[in-house]
C-alpha cells in the first residue's frame, strides 16, 4: 500500500519542484521568493576551493588555506574539516543540478535517515538554480579526485605503495627508484646545527640494502639543478617551453589526443631542422663534392614541409575541440610569460608537464614528459 503524501513527494521531486533544505555555502533560499541565490563572497571561497584541488593541494592544506584567511564554514565557524571540503568537491548544487532522495527514512516511524544505495528511486534535475562552479571545472576537480584515489604499489617487485596523496611537493608523486621501481621520499637530516634535505628509495630506507641497493640519498638542490638542466637542453627557448606546458597540460586535463600527435610533429619538425644545419655545415667546409649534402639538405625541407601541412590539419581538428579551447582559456588565465622558465626549479611547472622521473643506479634521472617524451641527465654535472 502506498502512502499519498509520499507519492506526492516523487512526484515533485520528479518535476523539479520540490523545496529541499539548501544550507549550503555560497548560497541561500530567498525567505520571500523561495528563490535559491548565491552570496558572492562565499561563493568565491567554494570557488578557491576548487582551484586550489585542481592545482594539486592535498585537503588538509586547503583546511589550512581557509583557516589562515579566517574563512568561514556554511554554519559560520572558522574551523574546516576534511570531509567538509571533500563535501563541497563533490556536490552536483554547485554546477546547478539537484539530485534528490540521497537518502531517505526507512519507514515513518523510525528517524533514522540511511543513504540511498539504489532501495528507492533517485530524481535528478539538471541547470534548477545559478552554478557556482561550471561544468568544466568541477569534472577536473572529479578527474583530479578519481586521479588520487588510484593511486597503487609503484612495482610489482615494491611492497611498499605510493601512500595516500601527497600535494606538498610535486617530487612525492614524481620520482621513482630506477632498481626497485619503489616511489623516493624526502628527508631531513640535522647535522652540527646544520639542515640538509635529501630524495631516498623509500623501500631500502624500509627494508635496507639487501632489498634494494639504491642506497644514496640525493640532495634537494643538486636533483632540483639536474631537472632544470635536462629540461632546459630539451626545451631551450622560454617560447617553446611556455608552448610545451600550454600544449601538454591541456592535453592532460582534456585527454584530447590531437594534441599529442601536433606535439610530435613539433619535435620532429625540430630534428629535420637540425639535421639539415648539420648538412649545411658539411657542405659549407668540404672541399669536395657538395651533391651529397645538397640532397640531404633538401630532403629534410622537404620533409619539413610535409609535415607542416600534416601539422596544418591537425590544428584545424584542435581548434575545433570545444574541450581545448576551454582549457587553453584556463591555462592562458593562470600561467603568465614570468612564470615559465627552468632557471629555477618550479613544483607547479614540473606537475604541469613531468609524468614521472626515474633515478637510474648510475645516478641519472630519465625525465619522461607527459606524452611520452624522454630526457636523459647526470645527477651530478
Amino acid at each position: 500500500m502506498g502512502y499519498p503524501q509520499a507519492d506526492a513527494y516523487h512526484k515533485r521531486m520528479e518535476s523539479g519542484s520540490y523545496n529541499c533544505n539548501f544550507n549550503l555555502l555560497g548560497y541561500r533560499r530567498d525567505k520571500l521568493t523561495k528563490e535559491i541565490v548565491i552570496i558572492p563572497e562565499e561563493a568565491e571561497a567554494v570557488k578557491k576551493i576548487y582551484s586550489l584541488y585542481i592545482q594539486g593541494n592535498t585537503l588538509e592544506q586547503i583546511k589550512e588555506y581557509l583557516e589562515s584567511r579566517q574563512i568561514k564554514t556554511s554554519r559560520g565557524k572558522y574551523e574546516w574539516s576534511k570531509a567538509g571540503i571533500k563535501a563541497i568537491l563533490t556536490n552536483e548544487k554547485y554546477v546547478g543540478d539537484i539530485l534528490y532522495q540521497k537518502s531517505f527514512h526507512p519507514n515513518l516511524i523510525s528517524k533514522k535517515v540511511i543513504r540511498n544505495c539504489g532501495e528507492m528511486d533517485r530524481y535528478m534535475v539538471s541547470n534548477n538554480h545559478p552554478a557556482i562552479i561550471d561544468r568544466e571545472t568541477a569534472w577536473l576537480a572529479k578527474k583530479e579526485m578519481s586521479k588520487r584515489s588510484s593511486k597503487r604499489r609503484s612495482s610489482e617487485n615494491c611492497i611498499t605503495e605510493l601512500g595516500k596523496y601527497s600535494g606538498k611537493y610535486a617530487l612525492s608523486e614524481l620520482l621513482f627508484c630506477g632498481v626497485c621501481g619503489s616511489p623516493f621520499r624526502r628527508k631531513t637530516w640535522t647535522r652540527n646545527g646544520v639542515k640538509k634535505i635529501y630524495w631516498r628509495c623509500l623501500y631500502h630506507m624500509e627494508k635496507g640494502n639487501d632489498a634494494c641497493p639504491q642506497s644514496k640519498g640525493i640532495e634537494e638542490h643538486i636533483l632540483h639543478a639536474a631537472i632544470c638542466r635536462g629540461l632546459t637542453k630539451s626545451i631551450p627557448c622560454e617560447n617553446d617551453v611556455r608552448n610545451t606546458v600550454k600544449t601538454l597540460l591541456a592535453y592532460s586535463l582534456s585527454d584530447n589526443r590531437l594534441l599529442l600527435e601536433y606535439q610530435s610533429l613539433e619535435n620532429m619538425i625540430n630534428e629535420l631542422k637540425a639535421k639539415a644545419e648539420t648538412a649545411e655545415k658539411m657542405c659549407l667546409a668540404t672541399g669536395g663534392n657538395k651533391n651529397l649534402y645538397i640532397e640531404e639538405i633538401k630532403k629534410c625541407y622537404a620533409s619539413i614541409a610535409d609535415v607542416r601541412n600534416q601539422m596544418t590539419e591537425l590544428k584545424a581538428q584542435i581548434d575545433k575541440s570545444p574541450e581545448y579551447k576551454t582549457e587553453l582559456e584556463k591555462i592562458d588565465a593562470c600561467i603568465s610569460d614570468e612564470e615559465i622558465g627552468f632557471t629555477e626549479y618550479n613544483d607547479e611547472i614540473i606537475r604541469y608537464l613531468v609524468s614521472s622521473i626515474t633515478v637510474t643506479e648510475d645516478m641519472k634521472i630519465v625525465i619522461t614528459l607527459k606524452g611520452g617524451v624522454k630526457i636523459t641527465e647526470p645527477i651530478y654535472a
